[in-house]
């Protein structure tokens, strides 16, 4: 009976410390996976942020355009062509080395 007991209480022993470490590891591991995920969409951020802010730049230059040509066609007595706003005439390729 006395050696039933030893074997029982060190089965629970191995059980108590294995789960002990079982806990121990899943949160080191926890904490590095969400670290990383954290680290990555913080990268992510700062790519976005940089994104938006070249695209913000490029619609206002855009824009800006685009206000240039309305004032321009608001003076412009007659009827507005093609080439006045930079198109090829209708049915005519532009090359690449035609600039626009």
């Amino acid at each position: 009976m006395h050696i039933l007991a030893s074997v029982a209480f060190v089965l629970f022993l191995s059980f108590c410390l294995g789960s002990i470490f079982a806990l121990v590891v899943g949160f080191v591991l926890w904490r590095k996976i969400s670290g990383y995920l954290e680290t990555k969409r913080e990268k992510e951020l700062v790519a976005m942020r940089r994104y938006h802010k070249r695209l913000s730049t490029i619609v206002a230059e855009l824009l800006s355009k685009a206000n240039e040509i309305d004032q321009e066609s608001q003076y412009v007595q007659s009827v507005v062509t093609a080439d006045w706003l930079g198109f090829p005439p209708f049915g005519r390729q532009r090359s690449r080395a035609e600039p626009l």
